[in-house]
C-alpha cells in the first residue's frame, strides 16, 4: 500500500515541478524518456534520487520540506535553510531540517544537507 502511495505522489510532484536534480546522472535517461519526457517511476527504479522544488524522493524514501525551494547560482555561495521531514516504509517519519548550497561556479548542482550530515549530497539538473 505504502508504495502504491508513493509513486502517486511521485507522478503527481514530477508533474507539480518540472525542474528535477537527480544524485546519478544517469537517471536522467530515465526519466526523460517517459510519455511527455517525465518518467520519476523508472528513475527511482533504477535507484535515483530526485530532488525537486519541495521534496526528495527515491523508491523507498521520501522527503518534503516548505517553503520551496529557489534555485539560484547568481552568488558566490547561496544558502537556504528549510524544515521538513522524511518517512520510509512503517511507521518512520523524521522531523528534520535541511540546508541547500548552489555555488556560482558550479552551476546546475545543489548540494543538500540534512540534518547533521557534514557532506552534502549532490544533485545535478537534468537537461
Amino acid at each position: 500500500m505504502f508504495r502504491a502511495l508513493l509513486m502517486v505522489a511521485l507522478a503527481t510532484a514530477a508533474q507539480a515541478n518540472p525542474l528535477q536534480f537527480v544524485d546519478d546522472p544517469v537517471a536522467c535517461t530515465a526519466l526523460r524518456s517517459g510519455e511527455g519526457g517525465n518518467d520519476v517511476i523508472s528513475a527511482v527504479a533504477d535507484g535515483a534520487m530526485i530532488l525537486t522544488r519541495d521534496g526528495m524522493d527515491s523508491i523507498e524514501y521520501y522527503c518534503e520540506f516548505a517553503p520551496a525551494i529557489v534555485f539560484d547560482w547568481t552568488e558566490d555561495a547561496s544558502t537556504q535553510v528549510r524544515l521538513g521531514f522524511c518517512e520510509e516504509p512503517g511507521p518512520y517519519i523524521t522531523p528534520t531540517v535541511f540546508a541547500f548550497r548552489m555555488y556560482n561556479n558550479e552551476p546546475n548542482l545543489v548540494y543538500v544537507h540534512e540534518g547533521e550530515a557534514s557532506e552534502g549530497h549532490v544533485f545535478s539538473l537534468c537537461p
